[in-house]
């Protein structure tokens, strides 16, 4: 699905999701996403990866770590 700048924009305004971009030599390579969140198990909030997605020329290189 396809979205535009504005639909993303607002999302991100909306939610507790942090989305990293990895660029090198100005392309777009892969890219990271993770929410927080309390839990009632768990005094302080706690964190989770949600998405990880290197391209396939790029991996190998520990742009994941």
């Amino acid at each position: 699905m396809e979205r535009s700048l504005l639909e993303v924009k607002q999302s991100l305004e909306k939610t507790k999701e942090i989305i990293a971009l990895v660029i090198s030599n100005n392309t777009p390579i892969g890219f990271g996403c993770a929410q927080y969140f309390n839990s009632f198990c768990y005094p302080d909030p706690q964190g989770e990866i949600t998405e990880l997605y290197v391209i396939e020329e790029a991996r190998g290189r520990g742009i994941g770590t």
